[in-house]
């Protein structure tokens, strides 16, 4: 049975408006240990994050880690490559690597759990906010701290 969003729900999602995330540190996990990853923070109004929002929304389970999966790599890593890696993640860990504003969500399918194989099912335009603000606060950080 496909997976479909209802008008509530896309009444809701659209509600929310426009948000900002990050993409920060670099990191490489112990169940896909072939893909790196970046956290996700995502904006946080009022001491909720935007994806928890959501989630609650599409009556998900709120995780509270948020992941982008980067390049599955397929071989095994040299001695030399695995160093270059722990550098990386060493000097990233913390840093802010992108900041996005979104106007639109995408629910996505996929036929295995890396979403190797999927596309697009769905796109749900939001509106309503200024994702450009300076002082957006970030899910994960002080709520007296913006990030700049």
């Amino acid at each position: 049975m496909p997976v479909v969003i209802t008008r509530e729900q896309q009444a809701a999602l659209a509600a929310l408006g426009p948000f900002t995330f990050e993409l920060r540190g670099l990191f490489s996990g112990t169940v896909n240990v072939g893909r790196p990853y970046l956290r996700v923070y995502p904006e946080c109004r009022d001491g909720v994050d935007v994806l928890a929002e959501i989630q609650g929304i599409m009556v998900r389970p709120e995780t509270r880690l948020y992941l982008v999966g980067l390049r599955n790599l397929t071989d095994d890593l040299d001695s030399a490559e695995t160093a270059t890696l722990a550098a990386l993640i060493e000097r990233r860990w913390d840093r802010p690597v992108l900041r996005l504003p979104l106007d639109a969500l995408r629910l996505l399918w996929a036929t295995d759990d890396r979403m190797l194989d999927g596309g697009v099912l769905a796109t749900v335009c939001t509106t309503g906010i200024d994702v450009r603000r300076p002082d957006a606060q970030f899910a994960g950080t002080s709520p007296t701290r913006t990030v700049p």
